[in-house]
């Protein structure tokens, strides 16, 4: 009886690990596009800067300012990386992306639960070849823009010049899978 009892003790207070997919949802979907609360948040999660050798490897050239934080160690790092640019090939937009990437993540799983949350199955975007989304409107109510798919810039950027264009996708990033939300608006 004590073994099962200090066995439960233990269990209750090791900590759980997050979910990346919960974690992508409270952190970058809730913010719809706020960048510095996307961050706030994440901060207070346990997100911490990343060591300079990750920061480097996950630069996003349209997104310079992107910041990268860290929470874990090893096989277990999970990663928000977040950041708002000036868009000139969209006109004059801003774009913001927040991306959560975690290892554990399973790319099928993450689709079929994204498409769920979202109400509209994903289409296959040709240059990442990953399942991607282009919606207006939520973070509760959708509106899927199926003729934003394969859209070069002056399409996508006529429709957000009436409402923000939000994207989605499931990036396989190395051993990981990357969930991004991004904005035009």
């Amino acid at each position: 009886m004590k073994t099962a009892l200090a066995l439960a003790t233990l269990l209750l207070a090791t900590p759980v690990a997050a979910d990346p997919y919960d974690d992508f949802l409270n952190l970058c979907v809730v913010a719809s596009g706020d960048v510095a609360g996307a961050l706030a948040k994440a901060r207070e999660a346990g997100f911490e800067d990343a060591p300079e050798t990750v920061q480097g490897a996950f630069r996003l050239p349209d997104f310079p300012d992107a910041v990268v934080l860290a929470r874990g160690e090893g096989e277990a790092v999970e990663l928000l990386i977040a950041g708002t640019a000036p868009r000139p090939d969209f006109g004059a937009m801003t774009g913001t992306t927040c991306i959560v990437v975690a290892p554990g993540l399973e790319p099928r799983s993450a689709e079929t639960r994204l498409e769920a949350k979202l109400g509209f199955p994903a289409f296959t975007d040709g240059a990442a070849n990953a399942p991607m989304w282009y919606l207006t409107g939520g973070p509760d109510v959708w509106r899927s823009e199926p003729q934003l798919v394969g859209a070069d810039d002056a399409g996508i950027a006529a429709v957000a010049r009436e409402r923000p264009v939000s994207i989605f996708a499931v990036l396989p990033v190395g051993q990981g899978t990357g969930l991004m939300y991004g904005t035009l608006k």
